[in-house]
């Protein structure tokens, strides 16, 4: 199975390279999206923070793209 990349914005100092297939659960509360890769960590995307799609098309995005249900959350 190929490997698809997340592609998430660089800065000069890091880099991190997470992968579809990594993602374990996604969650959404509120207009943020968590991303969990393991127990103790997770890829926290705000809504307002998105740089390019359309936040309103993410959920059917991610779901394509892990084959996970996405779990709504108070917070």
């Amino acid at each position: 199975m190929l490997k698809k990349e997340i592609p998430l914005d660089k800065n000069k100092k890091t880099e991190e390279k997470y992968f579809y297939s990594g993602i374990c659960a996604v969650y959404h509360g509120g207009d943020t999206y968590f991303l969990l890769i393991d127990k103790n960590h997770a890829i926290v995307l705000p809504e307002r923070s998105f740089t390019w799609g359309d936040p309103n098309d993410f959920a059917a995005f991610i779901t394509e793209k892990t084959g996970l249900e996405i779990k709504e959350i108070a917070v």
